[in-house]
């Protein structure tokens, strides 16, 4: 219990400050970035997890590859967490922080699958309609799955809404076996 009570206070302090700087829209989506990488990226898992590099070569290093893309304040928490041995709370946090931007900006990530790409009416419509629904701005994300034969899915934060034809099909022959 006490990593993700020390990730939230991680979040809670880095907003506090990212807010004051005017820059929490460049941390979010550079700490976003970074969890990514370490994610996806083997060999930057390794470099950020390894205990061999110190920690002044490791942001020394993170500045070069990521020169003007990675606000300060992210490579400082990065430091403070790798001084703290505490570097895998960095996805938590990240986590955290995402939940604090959404609710004091009053968003709600939404992201709809279908079979192939909506034109900008449709999102639009359906941004506007969710917008109604919940009462908060949507941050909009598409994903085309080719497998769905048709339909939608909607992942509203953590709500999950299935209106694929696939599931409409299954629905309709359990009420016929009835």
């Amino acid at each position: 219990m006490k990593p993700d009570l020390s990730a939230k206070q991680y979040a809670m302090a880095l907003w506090s400050v990212t807010e004051k700087m005017k820059v929490t829209d460049e941390v979010k989506n550079s700490l976003q970035y970074l969890c990514e990488m370490i994610k996806t990226e083997s060999v930057f898992r390794s470099f950020i997890h390894t205990v061999r590099i110190k920690t002044t070569d490791k942001i020394k290093i993170l500045k070069e590859l990521f020169s003007d893309q990675i606000p300060v304040i992210v490579l400082e928490i990065i430091a403070l967490l790798d001084e703290n041995k505490q570097v895998s709370l960095l996805a938590k946090i990240s986590d955290d922080y995402s939940k604090i931007y959404q609710e004091k900006s009053n968003t709600v990530p939404v992201t709809v699958s279908t079979h192939a790409k909506l034109d900008e009416d449709e999102i639009s419509s359906i941004c506007n309609l969710l917008e109604k629904v919940t009462g908060k701005t949507v941050v909009y994300t598409s994903k085309t799955e080719p497998s769905m034969l048709g339909g939608i899915k909607l992942r509203i934060g953590n709500t999950m809404i299935d209106g694929s034809l696939a599931v409409q099909v299954e629905k309709l022959r359990r009420s016929l076996v009835q």
